[in-house]
């Protein structure tokens, strides 16, 4: 079972959506960068939208005052309910 994890880091905006502001934008490049990765390490090919469902859900989250730690559990239960991953 693929379980996302998302490590983020401070850099340049990429793939920013309306309404995002810099702070959502650099979120989700690294958000993006990591399921990336572990979708890439686990040799399995990720569903269709997993990737950005997975990094909305984890902006949204922040944007809801949650701490990256809580935004992550949430989003892969979420994550794995949706995608069965």
């Amino acid at each position: 079972m693929l379980l996302v994890s998302i490590a983020l880091v401070a850099g340049a905006p990429m793939g920013s959506h309306a309404g995002d502001n810099m702070m959502d934008q650099m979120v989700r490049k690294f958000c993006l960068q990591a399921v990336s990765k572990e979708v890439a390490d686990s040799g399995k090919p990720a569903p269709v939208g997993m990737e950005p469902f997975t990094c909305d859900c984890v902006v949204q989250q922040m944007k809801l005052k949650q701490t990256i730690d809580s935004a992550k559990v949430i989003c892969k239960a979420k994550t794995t309910e949706k995608f069965g991953v």
